[in-house]
């Protein structure tokens, strides 16, 4: 930078910091920290609750998380960019602006609630249909635009306000930052503590806005701040009976067509009954569970894996609890023990007060005269067949098409292994999947195959039986398609869709032969794995080509590039910003390749535990609790200590990189055997806060070494290109590298990122 350029930037800097310090004389010590923190508390529980209500439009498919906080970042980004803009320009400092963007920045998050609601109403129609890709997409990215653009004008204003109590722009920056991610701390603890349990979403909108809005008031000079405030508490308590109206009216729009019997709110998803005609359906997340009754999807469900194994007597069924398979299983006299295990208790409680199923407490049913000792346990049946315990003759998975992370799990090569260490000798694992009577398309070929591949992976023998329904059979020997269709006829069971006349033209030598060749034609796909989720992908590939989606082409090809294709390409590139980085926009660039890293680390940690623990609908405010606390202490400035004083940037690299490299140990098979249940989760929540220690203490050393020189008229330009990276690596990591390539190879990728910049960023200066 040249003479006059520093002059410029000098006199730029004094007058912002001219203009804070006057106003902070004029106006008292506003915005104090704990307004900042407010700020902070309430920003993450608005971002918490828009991805919740958005994760609906897309049956819970966790790969879109990262474009859901890519739209909120974005537009957050944005808003920090065009007020500075603005405010520079007009030289003040912006405390009325600050209070205006605070309260208006409350008001619009619960009107942003209401506005999803109608919009899924319109466009997911009729409920349980995943709407058009590219409509929910538009609708994902618009909704959280006006809530983004304000709310990103806070941070810009409080860094001018206080810059001059902390010496400038390079100090306050960092402590602005510091404050609203303690802020942002606390709020996603109290979510995941009290609101997640006793409030609906739009509850929880409200409770937040009315928090945002009073802090505004009460940052007013005098004693009218407290009367203002305590006038608008009061009229917000009185109007709690007209927020739970709204939250029901709007619930109802989403189930247009439907009575809704109930609600709950669950950590696995928003839960709904609702009611057409005589037929109840269950929701989850936007995706339809189950309807009672149901009758043929039980039968079909229980009765074809029971008659191909013959003699089942301990039978584990892993789902379908409260859509009537137990009493199914129960026509069975041969079955002396079962065990059902379903993933939400929440769902149960639902059903119960629906009233439409009876199902038996979680002690069990004892055994009787001819009937099977039953017990029902409330617990995710991935964790309980990984614990150990007794084994089965049968288990059978009832669980909805893995369009997501939270069903995936149980069709990945782990979950089959898991499983076959419960079988008794001779015992049968049984999956099944959406097929066709006549014809399989070559996107359902791949989805088949990839399911018969993971479990060939683990069983000696993977048996195929056609239809609407295709179900895999899974043990030490080949099920006899006409054994099936005698024990049928034999059973002696009332059976309205399986009986033998049915399953004689179902299960006919020509139809399991033309199963069996068309899944085994073309290119052999690789494994599913929970490292490597393949079938999520292949699944929405699925989706949009019945639907005809615009989208599909694309879709399709993301499917089929090579895995190691975009990592490599997204690496090269980080690499060329880098080296044609320098001066100005170094400081700019630093920011956007660490905010890009954390962030898709992030979403390392994020896919990483869904794949093994299906929790991350409650646990992704825990994960970013962690993150936002580990960004406070970076921010403080006690992270680095003495510790990469000479070169803070390479250091943070270099830190960054033995974090991956931890993380990838662990990732690889095997890596995270001797770590279970919550101790699995503690090593992800301990990467979290790591992570966001390390971006905060590089967001401080950018800062504060960058601004003086480079930093130019606006204060939150930093705090901007730190939210544009992670854009980059929510779009990115969301859409191309985490399911096409796996964690694994997006580890690598992000390796050779952070290596890279530590050996290259701190000579562009």
């Amino acid at each position: 930078m040249n003479s006059s350029e520093a002059m410029i930037s000098e006199r730029s800097s004094r007058k912002i910091i001219s203009a804070a310090e006057a106003s902070r004389r004029g106006m008292g010590s506003f915005p104090r920290p704990v307004h900042i923190a407010a700020f902070g508390f309430c920003a993450i529980l608005a971002q918490t609750i828009f991805v919740r209500e958005l994760l609906a439009l897309f049956s819970g498919s966790e790969f879109v998380l990262g474009f859901l906080l890519f739209s909120h970042m974005l537009w957050t980004g944005l808003g920090a960019i065009l007020s500075g803009a603005y405010f520079s320009r007009r030289g003040e400092s912006g405390g009325a602006g600050l209070r205006i963007a605070g309260a208006l920045s409350g008001a619009i998050l619960p009107l942003t609630v209401v506005a999803i609601r109608l919009a899924r109403g319109a466009i997911a129609f009729p409920p349980g249909e995943m709407p058009s890709p590219a409509e929910a997409l538009l609708l994902a990215f618009f909704s959280v635009a006006p809530f983004g653009l304000v709310y990103g004008s806070v941070y810009d204003l409080a860094s001018r306000l206080v810059s001059g109590r902390y010496g400038g722009m390079g100090e306050s920056l960092p402590r602005v930052y510091f404050f609203e991610a303690v802020g942002s701390l606390s709020g996603a603890l109290l979510f995941s503590i009290l609101l997640v349990r006793y409030c609906s979403q739009f509850e929880s909108a409200a409770l937040v806005a009315a928090a945002m809005i009073s802090m505004s008031l009460h940052s007013l000079p005098g004693r009218k701040g407290l009367f203002i405030t305590a006038l608008f508490l009061a009229a917000a308590a009185l109007s709690s009976g007209g927020v739970r109206a709204v939250d029901r009216a709007t619930t109802a729009r989403i189930f247009s067509g439907y009575d809704v019997e109930g609600t709950a709110t669950s950590k696995y998803g928003e839960l709904t009954a609702a009611r057409s005609g005589e037929v109840v359906s269950y929701f989850s997340g936007g995706s339809r569970l189950f309807s009672v009754p149901e009758p043929e999807r039980t039968e079909e469900a229980v009765h074809i894996p029971l008659f191909a194994h013959g003699n089942a007597r301990r039978v584990l069924l892993a789902g379908g609890v409260a859509g009537g398979s137990v009493d199914e299983v129960l026509k069975h006299r041969g079955v002396v023990s079962l065990d059902c295990l379903e993933l939400d208790g929440k769902l149960i409680d639902l059903v119960k007060r629906v009233g439409e199923v009876e199902i038996g407490e979680s002690g069990g049913l004892p055994a009787g005269e001819g009937r099977a000792a039953v017990r029902i346990i409330r617990k995710d049946a991935r964790s309980f067949i990984n614990s150990g315990g007794g084994k089965y003759d049968l288990i059978i998975v009832s669980t909805p098409a893995p369009l997501n992370l939270q069903w995936n799990r149980f069709y990945t090569r782990e979950f089959f292994a898991a499983a076959a260490e419960r079988l008794e000798p001779g015992g049968m694992l049984a999956v099944s999947h959406a097929g066709s009577e006549n014809y399989l398309s070559s996107d359902q070929v791949r989805v088949l195959r990839t399911v018969y591949e993971s479990m060939a992976s683990v069983f000696g023998e993977v048996s195929m039986l056609p239809g609407g329904t295709v179900h895999f059979l899974a043990g030490d020997s080949r099920v006899d398609a006409s054994g099936v269709i005698c024990r049928a006829a034999e059973s002696g069971i009332d059976l309205k869709y399986t009986g033998r006349e049915y399953l004689a033209h179902r299960f006919s030598e020509d139809r399991v032969d033309f199963l069996g060749r068309s899944v085994m034609s073309g290119d052999r796909p690789g494994l599913n794995t929970d490292m490597s989720p393949v079938l999520p992908l292949y699944e929405q590939v699925l989706e949009a080509g019945m639907k005809g989606s615009p989208a599909y082409g694309l879709m399709a090809r993301a499917a089929a590039l090579p895995p190691i294709l975009a990592p490599a390409v997204i690496a090269a590139a980080f690499l060329l910003l880098m080296l044609f980085s320098s001066g100005k926009s170094a400081g700019r660039t630093a920011v956007f390749v660490m905010g890009f890293g954390s962030f898709l680390f992030q979403m390392m940690i994020m896919i990483s535990l869904q794949a093994v623990s299906g929790h991350i609908y409650h646990e992704i405010v825990m994960v970013s609790a962690l993150f936002m606390a580990g960004a406070s202490m970076g921010a403080s400035g006690r992270v680095m200590g003495r510790w990469g004083a000479g070169r803070p940037l390479a250091s943070l690299h270099s830190a960054c990189a033995v974090m991956l490299l931890l993380e990838l140990a662990f990732l690889l098979p095997g890596g995270g055997s001797i770590i279970a249940g919550r101790w699995m989760l503690s090593f992800f929540y301990l990467f979290s806060l790591a992570n966001g220690a390390l971006t905060g203490a590089y967001y401080r050393s950018v800062a504060r070494n960058f601004f003086g020189a480079y930093g130019g008229r606006i204060p939150a330009v930093y705090y901007a290109f730190d939210l544009f990276g992670a854009c980059a690596g929510a779009l990115t990591g969301g859409f191309i590298l985490l399911p096409v390539s796996g964690a694994l190879l997006t580890g690598a990728a992000l390796l050779f990122i952070h290596a890279s910049a530590a050996l290259i960023l701190p000579s562009r200066r």
